[in-house]
This record gives C-alpha cells, sequence and structure tokens, in this order.
C-alpha cells in the first residue's frame, strides 16, 4: 500500500515537470532557417526619432547597433548589448550624446512581434546651456514587427517613456519623462524572424 502511494506521488510529480517542460518556452531571432541572429544594426526610417521636452522638442536621426550575447533559454528573451546609439542632425539647437548604451532585451509579443526594452541607457540632450539627461531601467521601448510580417525587412515602432533623471538635468527640464516616438528599420541583417521555441 505505502509503495503504491509512493509510485502515484512519484507519477504526479513526473506529469508535472512534463507540463512545466512543455509550457516552457524561449524567445529566439533568427536571420535565415536555422541560423541565429548575432549582430543588429538599424537607421530610423519615416522621419526623425523624436522626443517630447519642456524646452523644445527633441528631434533627430539615430542609428542602433547591437550585439546578441544570449537566445533565450527557459521563458527568457533574447538579450544583447547595445554597442552603438548615436543621434545626429538634431533640430531645435539640440545636441544628443549617448553617455552609456545599456543592455536590450527582447520578448516574444504575438505572432511575428516582440516588445523591445532596453536597460542602463543614459543619453545628454543639451541646448545651449540647459543639460537633460534621460536614462532607462527595464523600459519598454516599443515593438519589433519580424521580416514575415513587413514583407521586408524587419522594424522597431517606438513609444516609449523614458525617464529623466532629475539630479543630472536642468530644473529647465521640468520633471516629466521624455515621450520618444519613431521607428527603425534593421539593414543588418535585411531579415530577421522571432519566434517562440
Amino acid at each position: 500500500m505505502r509503495q503504491r502511494k509512493i509510485l502515484i506521488l512519484l507519477a504526479g510529480v513526473l506529469a508535472g515537470m512534463l507540463v512545466f517542460a512543455a509550457s516552457a518556452s524561449a524567445t529566439t531571432l533568427t536571420e535565415a532557417i536555422g541560423v541565429k541572429a548575432s549582430k543588429l544594426h538599424a537607421n530610423n526610417e519615416n522621419g526623425f526619432i523624436k522626443m517630447t521636452n519642456n524646452i523644445a522638442a527633441i528631434e533627430c536621426n539615430s542609428t542602433l547597433a547591437a550585439n546578441i550575447t544570449s537566445q533565450g533559454g527557459e521563458e527568457n528573451p533574447v538579450v544583447g548589448n547595445v554597442e552603438a546609439w548615436t543621434f545626429t542632425g538634431c533640430q531645435n539647437n539640440w545636441k544628443v550624446t549617448t553617455v552609456k548604451t545599456g543592455t536590450w532585451a527582447l520578448d516574444y509579443k504575438a505572432a511575428f512581434e516582440g516588445t523591445w526594452t532596453s536597460t542602463g541607457l543614459e543619453i545628454q540632450a543639451t541646448r545651449f546651456a540647459t543639460q537633460c539627461v534621460y536614462v532607462t531601467a527595464g523600459t519598454d521601448i516599443g515593438t519589433f514587427t519580424d521580416s514575415f510580417k513587413t514583407g521586408g525587412t524587419a522594424t522597431l515602432d517606438v513609444n516609449a517613456s523614458v525617464a529623466l533623471d532629475m539630479e543630472k538635468s536642468s530644473g529647465l527640464c521640468g520633471t516629466k519623462p521624455g515621450t520618444v516616438t519613431g521607428s527603425y528599420l534593421f539593414d543588418t541583417p535585411d531579415h530577421l524572424e522571432i519566434d517562440k521555441n
């Protein structure tokens, strides 16, 4: 009788483990069948990357370059380091400098889409003698759409609320986070697919 109870208990534990294993999943990013992506590069498209500001809107061209350090794992996103995140040709007399590039993560959201997040990014926006500093910490940057859905290269549609570092910023910058909008088009690789395995 005792042995039978132990066997039933073990069977239950094993079944639970199998269910967990079946439900566990990982986000992956590939550039061809069976070929995982390792480097990413994108430029803004359809106009500037824009950020609201208490003084004047910040509008710039932008380039994003990143590597991939991990392709998921159980219940984990694709993650990597941002190698460069530049802002050039800024309007309204703004100069934007990336102080820290930080890290990024891409988590599967729905078919052909993922949520892009940023951590540790620090950008310094200067206009004349006024400095506004913005930072990310697990910040939702926007929606990644893969090549299968776009029919061409992948895109990142930005719609983010980026915190203002008030200790490093002028009082003229206000207190509100900057709302960032715009879109990036990935040119390296020119084909990207997101999946959940």
